[in-house]
């Protein structure tokens, strides 16, 4: 039976409660709230994308579309099978390269960055991960 969830933002990491387990999940780049973590006095977002958001969406759809114009539409495999927005809400796209969107960002940024935009939560960085990526060693 379906649980009527969306496949909103906090599939992707906007760091709801479902998604952020023990180690806690690396966010998306549209909450900055999930990147707000404090590592050797820095803030990462800023870090990572300056001061602004990655993705501004003014629906759910609009920002779940403009998340997968850079990480590419998800296979049919991929797609929840309990949310209430399907995957044909949204045409076929493929993924683009992350310096298109942050064209300032290091190699080991991008991998960082990339990492955390994944789709699949089981398969996401974890933010504790994440605070240990070398990125942070640049």
């Amino acid at each position: 039976m379906s649980s009527g969830r969306s496949a909103g933002t906090g599939d992707l990491g906007a760091g709801d409660a479902e998604d952020t387990g023990d180690a806690g999940d690396a966010g998306d780049a549209g909450d900055a709230g999930g990147w707000e973590h404090s590592h050797g006095g820095k803030r990462t977002h800023e870090e990572i994308l300056g001061s602004r958001p990655l993705f501004c969406g003014d629906s759910e759809v609009d920002q779940l579309g403009k998340i997968f114009a850079v990480i590419g539409l998800p296979s049919e495999d991929e797609w929840p099978t309990d949310v209430t927005l399907s995957r044909q809400n949204f045409s076929p796209q493929n993924p683009q390269p992350i310096t298109d969107c942050v064209p300032e960002i290091s190699e080991k940024g991008a991998e960082l960055l990339l990492e955390m935009l994944t789709f699949d939560p089981l398969k996401r960085i974890s933010a504790l991960n994440a605070l240990e990526h070398q990125f942070f060693s640049e």
